[in-house]
């Protein structure tokens, strides 16, 4: 399930410029607001369902055919550049969401929207989603590849994201803290200097998401955010067991390791554009401070 927070309250936002901006009642919001500790940090969330979807909903035939994907490029989340830190979904993702077959199927969509922002568009930035009753604003949060809001986006956002996305499933559901560094993010705070897990595809090309090195280890497994019953079900890497063979190559010192480039099985595609997910506590340790248990 999606968590909701359905508030009359204005949900101040500085933007990129400095400027203000206010959205209101977002039923996708995080039940709690924190205090992030730098640009490349928040809470993760994003609802299994959501995750099961997105390689046949983001895939390139449904995306063409609702006039979202035009050749090699995905068409802009907002319908104009943000202003002030604001803009509205382009209309064609809002069809996209809206003409849904089922409530959930809607629901679904909307979560993926709002994930593509988070991980995306960088913290600052506020994409409005007029629903009804009440309209409500996706937040941006990651910055990972923010041509996302206002231009098509090629294969290099589209991997971003879709690593990204997938580095935030939670069936636990905790709202956990994590930093995503990728080769052109800025550093992770020296607090956030514990690795749990690497995360490649593109399902916007038809490539799905996978979870190739988990806690400072190669198994995705490792991953008890993620991988709920330890290591029987990670999420929908459903081709996981070939994927055990899976390396990728890192660079930067031990506190800031992350890939540059994964090769999915001996002779298998390569795939660029990894996701590394730091952590501020050792993520064996249930309990570690400061979010109770369970840590993952």
């Amino acid at each position: 399930m999606i968590r909701t927070a359905r508030s009359l309250c204005l949900l101040a936002l500085v933007s990129v410029g400095g400027a203000a901006g206010c959205a209101v009642d977002d039923p996708e919001a995080e039940l709690t607001e924190v205090a992030h500790g730098c640009s490349t940090c928040e809470t993760n969330g994003l609802p299994p369902a959501a995750l099961a979807a997105a390689r046949f909903e983001l895939a390139p035939g449904p995306m063409t055919a609702a006039g979202l994907r035009m050749g090699p490029q995905m068409r802009a989340l907002c319908g104009a550049a943000p202003v002030a830190g604001t803009c509205t979904l382009a209309s064609d993702w809002m069809t996209w969401a809206t003409t849904a077959a089922t409530p959930a199927m809607r629901e679904t969509r909307f979560a993926l929207i709002k994930y593509m922002i988070k991980v995306g568009a960088p913290k600052g930035i506020a994409v409005s989603i007029p629903t009804s009753p009440s309209p409500w604003a996706a937040l941006g949060g990651f910055g990972l590849a923010p041509s996302v809001v206002s231009s098509w986006w090629g294969s290099q956002a589209q991997a971003l994201v879709t690593a990204g996305m997938a580095a935030l499933a939670d069936f636990n559901a905790n709202g956990v803290e994590v930093c995503l560094k990728t080769v052109s993010t800025p550093d992770c705070p020296a607090s956030y200097s514990w690795h749990e897990i690497a995360v490649i595809g593109n399902w916007f090309e038809g490539r799905p998401e996978l979870g190739i090195g988990g806690y400072e280890a190669e198994w995705p497994d490792d991953s008890l955010r993620v991988c709920p019953g330890y290591g029987t079900g990670c999420t929908t890497f459903a081709d996981k067991a070939p994927y055990h063979a899976a390396r990728c190559v890192y660079v930067g010192p031990a506190s800031q390791r992350h890939p540059i480039s994964c090769t999915a099985t001996p002779g298998g595609p390569a795939f660029g554009d990894a996701v590394q997910v730091f952590l501020p506590n050792d993520p064996k340790v249930p309990g570690a401070v400061p979010f109770g248990p369970p840590r993952l």
